[in-house]
């Protein structure tokens, strides 16, 4: 997995701005904090001077602010009522389950074994990705990719830095490798074989219920479909396996050498296996 790099694809080219919530306003420590979160996320700092979020769209020519407090969240353009945060969210109720013995569904889909090499290459807001760093283990290696500049440094920052969360839930983030780059480009580069298996959870159109966490994460995602191609570089450097979440009647259930865990459920994982015909 050497050959793995960040991506260096330019950023996001829309302006972005990061300022502190109001009520850490005139604190020298919060500020550069603030400042440095900035810098993190590519983006200009401002002094707040009490302005609403909207106000600040309305002032400068950004379409994403950086909420810079203890833990930095984005606000687009689109949505000023929306704030994107890192939250474990359901991941947590099912990471409980999965330590109450009770595997969890992707976990069994995939075969994920203690010592496996995964890569999650659309991890979105890591829900799935911890999930798999507890089915791997410590001896595992989780390799989450997320192609949206912005959401892949704000889930860089909490595997680096989110205090927020019970212990063992930032122990297993902060075992997982944090990419951000397209999934396409990175497996092209990797060796036959040289992963346990793949996981894509590509972003629905139209979403299977409605979530807090997920509805401003629709707003910065990548929505690109599943190429062939992409496919079958995954089926290349999967020893094992590669797992796709889709709806049951999707397309990719007929289109690719694949067959659902489920077939009486509102979604399917479609499993390539190697080896299966």
């Amino acid at each position: 997995m050497s050959d793995i790099r960040r991506s260096r694809e330019d950023k996001q080219s829309a302006p972005i701005v990061s300022v502190l919530p109001i009520r850490q306003e005139g604190n020298a420590d919060k500020e550069r904090c603030a400042r440095q979160t900035a810098a993190f996320f590519g983006a200009t700092y401002l002094e707040r001077r009490g302005r609403s979020v909207e106000e600040l769209f309305a002032k400068t020519s950004a379409n994403v602010v950086v909420l810079a407090g203890d833990e930095p969240s984005l606000i687009h353009r689109q949505a000023p009522e929306m704030a994107l945060r890192y939250h474990p969210g359901m991941s947590l109720l099912r990471l409980r389950e999965h330590q109450r013995g009770r595997q969890d569904r992707l976990l069994r889909a995939i075969g994920v074994r203690p010592g496996d090499v995964v890569l999650d290459a659309t991890c979105g807001l890591l829900g799935d990705a911890l999930l798999l760093a507890a089915g791997v283990g410590q001896s595992g290696r989780v390799i989450a990719v997320e192609s949206t500049f912005l959401v892949a440094r704000l889930m860089q920052y909490a595997v680096r830095w989110t205090r927020s969360i019970p212990p063992d839930v930032a122990e297993h983030l902060a075992g997982i490798e944090m990419l951000w780059g397209d999934s396409g480009r990175i497996l092209s580069k990797l060796g036959d074989a040289s992963v346990d298996a793949v996981y894509f959870d590509p972003m629905f159109h139209h979403p299977l219920e409605r979530s807090a966490a997920m509805e401003p994460l629709r707003i910065f995602a990548n929505h690109q479909v599943l190429t062939r191609d992409v496919f079958a570089d995954a089926c290349r450097v999967a020893r094992r396996t590669v797992v796709i979440k889709c709806r049951l009647g999707d397309k990719l259930l007929s289109d690719l050498p694949v067959l659902p865990d489920k077939t009486n459920a509102s979604f399917a994982f479609a499993v390539w296996q190697r080896g299966r015909p």
